[in-house]
């Protein structure tokens, strides 16, 4: 039942009022719009604000109106809250709100201070953030490097930071190197990619040489890229300055990103410095080193997941079944079997056994009767065997190894099995008996 008008228009009740602004009749929001200036509470200014893009353009044009009138009515405040909100207009599809926007902005800043939009981006809310940074750079309220300091000071937002960047691009031009620099100093890789792009092009008076050398250890792939492929177009011999840092073994971070870098030079030399690194005492630095390798001789990817799979470290052992899955690495099943039952790493052996059914209840199998086990593996073995059970059926095409076959019909292999899920034999019997000739 739509509100009679008259009533709408005397309501002093502001949780009504706000139920108003939403009514499913724009007659009743635009009335309820009218109330809101004439009461001039602050509490309705979210209403108001949400009728902007409102799709009855007569209750649009009455938000519009009201926000204006308002203004100096109600505490800087409430306006710093629903400024995101009025910020979002800019994307909004169904009117083009720009116009109304750059009206409504310069009328806002006779009533609110440069400082509240500087600490709006401060503030650590991406959306405020955003919008103060839209207003601060349209109407220039800070100078072009003060304002890209401010927003690249923010480690949690790529957005604004991005846009901070691109606002590089639209400075005078013997501004643009010293932002840039700056720009180059994002904690955000992909600023830093865009800034150093710049530095790098040929009518940006900057020192790029230097700032390419100084990009070669960056974290960032992309900036690397940009910073080797400048470097090489100069002849400078990149792959001795990143042997180098290899040679000095500083820090874990900075021998990855040599090792890493080197290989995007995919110079077959490199090859035996990788193989040296795979040796390497610790784990994040051996696995760059065998993924390196791969990079640079894909031939190798057997050699690669046989000594993957050798290693301590689970992690470097779980590149071995990247490498077989992702890029056809062959390792024997024995071999893996016995590399990962030895180091009780069956998290990754059940993932190399699961792809045939044969092999994965095999290994179940060889791992319980290996025993004795403690009461962790028992579950464990037990989880698996059910799993099998559950996936035997769909698999009914891969045929057991007559070696297989004859194992697992082994009384001391039934014996095992049964302890472990006393169901299994059924399902067990079932799936041999598709292959009697075996």
């Amino acid at each position: 039942m739509i509100p009679h008008l008259e009533h709408v228009l005397s309501c002093s009740e502001i949780p009504h009022l706000i139920s108003y602004a939403k009514d499913g009749s724009g007659y009743v929001r635009e009335a309820a719009i009218k109330r809101c200036v004439a009461l001039a509470a602050p509490e309705l200014l979210p209403a108001i604000v949400a009728c902007l893009n409102d799709w009855v353009p007569q209750v649009r044009h009455a938000a519009r109106a009201a926000s204006i009138t308002l203004l100096p009515f109600i505490p800087a405040s409430h306006w710093m809250a629903v400024l995101p909100s009025i910020h979002q207009l800019l994307a909004a599809g169904r009117t083009d709100h720009s116009v109304w926007l750059a009206t409504f902005e310069g009328h806002l800043l006779e009533w609110l201070d440069t400082d509240h939009l500087v600490e709006g981006v401060r503030c650590g809310d991406a959306k405020m953030a955003r919008a103060c940074f839209h207003i601060l750079e349209q109407h220039k309220l800070i100078t072009p490097p003060e304002l890209l300091a401010l927003a690249l000071g923010s480690r949690s937002d790529i957005v604004l930071s991005l846009q901070a960047v691109r606002m590089c691009a639209r400075m005078p031009q013997h501004m643009q190197p010293a932002a840039y620099l700056t720009a180059l100093r994002s904690h955000f890789g992909a600023v830093r990619t865009i800034a150093l792009s710049a530095l790098l092009a040929p009518q940006c008076e900057a020192n790029a040489h230097d700032i390419a050398m100084g990009a070669l250890f960056d974290v960032q792939s992309s900036v690397r890229s940009l910073a080797i492929a400048f470097l090489l177009k100069q002849e400078v011999d990149v792959g001795s300055v990143y042997r180098l840092a290899l040679e000095a073994r500083s820090t874990v971070k900075v021998m990855q990103v040599a090792l890493t870098s080197l290989a995007s030079l995919r110079r077959p030399d490199d090859v035996a410095l990788f193989q040296s690194f795979a040796q390497d005492a610790s784990g994040p630095v051996r696995l760059v080193a065998l993924a390196s390798w791969f990079k640079t001789i894909n031939a190798d990817k057997d050699l690669i997941a046989l000594a993957a799979l050798a290693d301590d470290a689970p992690r470097v052992r779980k590149f071995a079944i990247d490498l077989v899955r992702k890029h056809g690495a062959y390792i024997p099943m024995s071999t893996a079997r016995a590399c990962l039952a030895a180091r009780r790493d069956f998290a990754l052996l059940w993932m190399f056994s699961q792809s045939d059914k044969w092999n994965w209840i095999e290994s179940v199998a060889l791992v319980a009767l290996a025993g004795p086990h403690d009461n962790l593996l028992k579950p464990v073995l037990a989880d698996e065997l059910e799993n099998w059970m559950l996936a035997a059926h769909s698999h009914s095409f891969t045929r057991p190894t007559p070696e297989q076959k004859s194992f697992l019909n082994a009384p001391s292999t039934r014996s095992v099995l049964q302890t472990l899920v006393g169901t299994v034999t059924p399902v067990l019997d079932r799936e041999l008996a598709l292959w009697p000739h075996v």
